[in-house]
């Protein structure tokens, strides 16, 4: 059964808790001055600038307004005319005061939120959970993958009898690196010899030299890799043909490497045509001490050469391939327990810090509600103190007109002299009505504190779930 699709990175996203960040942002802070946004009336500078005391005797004295007279005179209507401005006023800035007040209140988000918060936390373990599903689909390829070469591997090697581990290739120096440098060996040492009588001097006898030795290392290499590991093979067709190549090698070995020796012979004294003479030559023995030591070095070289080749990878064909296959597979889950570990260990702590952001906010709307409530109260408060003493400045004005005037005129005050001004009660609007209680925050901090431990504990039970390569090695070994 084939695994289904999943997406190889970021497979799920904690889109319940997300969603509440964009109520995170508070409202902007109040601007108005709370203190004492209300005019000032200064009774006796306002009594000064009226001139009340000097119009009151003056009217006074012409016996105005008259003793039946039922209308406030001109001054009268004047101060109250000052103090209603003053009034209207206040009442302009205290229903904009109000009004900022009541969006400030309604205006915490997360506050209006509480009913989605309870449920985004539940909705947020799910998606925890849904997410560990997730990250065992995608581990479930890798690990059928290194299932199989294990069966594959353990197929192999009852197969052709092996109960050993497969010898990997070598470092590059024991293997590669060895074969260059036999190579370079073999040319460096013929390279001065073959070079003389040579119309090219060094360069034709190096030239020479390259391809002498290229062709004794390139064959002795080929063998090494391709020839010897055929005697290893269990089947007996297959280990003679390995044993008879090998031999062949040998003899190939033997007369390239004697042929080359007449040939350094045959360059050294200056023959006409060096290869037909080491071909004459052939079956001979060198002429000369130094082509003995070449040639036995031919030899040599070309030994160490198959060895180096031979130890490129492990003596039984296939064995190596397998081998390294498997453990390219292993690697893969290793890599792919890793990955999903990561990936979800990303989405918990994404997860519990929205979480602990929500319920910092939570707390921290809710004290700047109280705070706004307690603001508007006080302001409320204080509008309604402040129309008291604009009423009282209002009578005081009149008092200080009144008073005077009586005492200029020779006839009966006015009867309405005797009467106070009143101003009518501030408009202050109703406060709000609050629509989320505190035992419903106090709930909602409480889910979210509870979905931040069931997500660890579906964070811990999903990333311990996972079964570790060591394990699945184990289980696989066991049956």
């Amino acid at each position: 059964m084939l695994a289904p699709d999943v997406p190889s990175r970021h497979f799920i996203s904690m889109g319940a808790l997300t969603s509440l960040k964009q109520f995170f942002s508070r409202s902007a802070p109040l601007t108005t001055q709370i203190a004492n946004p209300f005019l000032h009336l200064d009774v006796s500078s306002a009594a000064r600038e009226m001139r009340l005391a000097a119009r009151a005797e003056e009217n006074g004295q012409r016996e105005l307004p008259t003793s039946d007279a039922h209308m406030l005179d001109g001054v009268e209507r004047e101060i109250l005319d000052r103090v209603s401005a003053v009034a209207r006023q206040a009442d302009q800035e205290s229903a904009a005061q109000f009004e900022a007040y009541d969006s400030r209140i309604a205006g915490f988000g997360l506050l209006t939120q509480i009913p989605a918060i309870s449920l985004a936390s539940t909705q947020a373990v799910g998606e925890m959970k849904a997410a560990v599903v997730q990250a065992n689909l995608r581990l479930t390829t890798a690990r059928d993958n290194v299932s199989q070469s294990y069966a594959q591997l353990r197929a192999f090697q009852s197969e052709h009898g092996l109960r050993r581990p497969a010898q990997l290739s070598k470092p590059f120096m024991a293997t590669t690196g060895a074969i260059i440098l036999t190579w370079v060996g073999e040319t460096v040492a013929n390279a001065f010899l073959l070079g003389q009588n040579d119309d090219l001097g060094l360069v034709g006898g190096t030239v020479a030299a390259a391809t002498v030795g290229g062709l004794n290392i390139g064959v002795a290499a080929f063998v090494g890799r391709k020839i010897w590991p055929l005697i290893s093979l269990k089947a007996s067709g297959s280990r003679t043909l390995g044993i008879a190549l090998t031999a062949l090698w040998g003899l190939f070995v033997l007369v390239w490497n004697l042929l080359a020796a007449h040939y350094r012979d045959a360059k050294v004294a200056g023959v006409a045509k060096p290869e037909v003479a080491a071909l004459d030559l052939f079956g001979t023995a060198p002429d000369s001490l130094y082509s003995w030591g070449l040639l036995i070095a031919g030899v040599l070289f070309s030994i160490i050469a198959a060895h180096s080749a031979f130890r490129m990878d492990d003596p039984y064909p296939g064995y190596g391939e397998v081998t390294r296959e498997h453990q390219s597979r292993c690697a893969d889950y290793s890599g792919e327990v890793e990955d999903v570990t990561t990936d979800l260990t990303e989405i918990w702590k994404d997860a519990i810090e929205t979480a602990s952001e929500a319920r910092s906010e939570l707390a921290g709307q809710l004290e700047d509600r109280d705070r706004a409530i307690a603001g508007r109260s006080n302001f409320a408060r204080r509008y309604s103190q402040f129309s008291r003493e604009l009423e009282s400045a209002a009578n005081q004005l009149l008092t200080i007109y009144r008073e005077a005037n009586r005492a200029a005129r020779s006839s009966p005050a006015p009867s309405h002299f005797d009467e106070p001004f009143s101003l009518p009660e501030p408009p202050i609007p109703p406060a709000p009505k609050l629509q989320v209680k505190e035992a419903d925050i106090e709930a909602a901090d409480a889910s979210l504190a509870a979905a931040s431990e069931k997500l660890s504990a579906a964070y811990q039970d999903g990333v311990n779930g996972f079964e570790t390569l060591e394990a699945l090695k184990a289980r696989l070994l066991n049956g």
